[in-house]
């Protein structure tokens, strides 16, 4: 059976280098049983989870090389640490191997949406006034509604394609 002491501290086995300081200087104990199974033991102040499930502290819970283990919502483990702080003690997680969990929610990308909209936008506004050059204004609900509309969305497109 192994131990592997992860935090801050300089004394762990796996020391993570977190300027923000949100993961604690004990964070983490993980045991590598003889058979085999491996347990988390949570000792943090801001949580450890697994799979994006927060565990309970204090409590062993068993997890595998395949599980997701994140430090406070900023810090992924590397599994490949574990084997690493057996031949070198201690084992540092680098800042460019830190995967914030924020990076889970989608990130706002520039699109062809955003040309798209506007060219759609500009083809109802063309639409709302070649309605009005060839049939005139009829001052029927079916009138209006055939200028109005067309232009309308055109201009609601083009302002949402410009934001």
């Amino acid at each position: 059976m192994k131990t592997y002491k992860i935090g801050r501290n300089p004394d762990n086995d796996i020391v993570i280098k977190d300027q923000s300081q949100h993961v604690s200087r004990y964070h983490a104990l993980i045991t590598v049983n003889d058979n085999g199974s491996i347990t988390i033991i949570d000792q943090s102040t801001n949580g450890t989870y697994v799979n994006g499930v927060k565990v309970k502290s204090r409590v062993d819970y068993p997890v595998s090389t395949s599980d997701s283990i994140v430090f406070a919502k900023t810090t992924q483990l590397d599994w490949n640490l574990i084997s690493k702080a057996t031949i070198f003690k201690p084992a540092y997680v680098a800042p460019e191997s830190q995967k914030p969990v924020s990076s889970y929610a989608p990130q706002k990308t520039k699109s062809n949406s955003t040309s798209t909209g506007k060219i759609i936008g500009w083809i109802l506004i063309g639409v709302g006034i070649l309605a009005i050059i060839t049939g005139g204004v009829s001052f029927s609900f079916e009138g209006i509604c055939a200028v109005s509309v067309p232009f309308i969305g055109g201009i609601i497109l083009l302002n949402k394609a410009g934001k």
